[in-house]
């Protein structure tokens, strides 16, 4: 029974200690990030360019549907003709 006991004593102070290394840790990371994202504006001054230009960058685009077809293009990639979307000109010349 006295070997049960340390057992589960010495399981618990395991698991105690893990749980307060994580929170630590995580604590820590939390501190790099947050005085990382303050210096990126010191980096693009001193730059002159964005600090997160090497990253792949999305930007939200109008979608418009072909009239012809139906598929989806980007609305910069699209042809419009009185008041219609094409997604090419044969599709364009089809309709006129």
């Amino acid at each position: 029974m006295r070997w049960f006991l340390f057992l589960l004593l010495g399981t618990l102070g395991w698991l105690l200690w893990k749980a307060w290394s994580r929170t630590k840790y995580r604590s820590t990371r939390v501190k790099q990030e947050a005085e990382k994202d303050l210096s990126l504006p010191e980096q693009e001054a001193q730059t002159g360019q964005s600090a997160r230009k090497g990253q792949n960058e999305q930007h939200a685009q109008t979608m418009v549907r072909c009239t012809h077809c139906g598929a989806w293009s980007p609305q910069s990639m699209a042809l419009s003709q009185g008041g219609q979307w094409f997604c090419d000109e044969n599709h364009a010349k089809a309709k006129s």
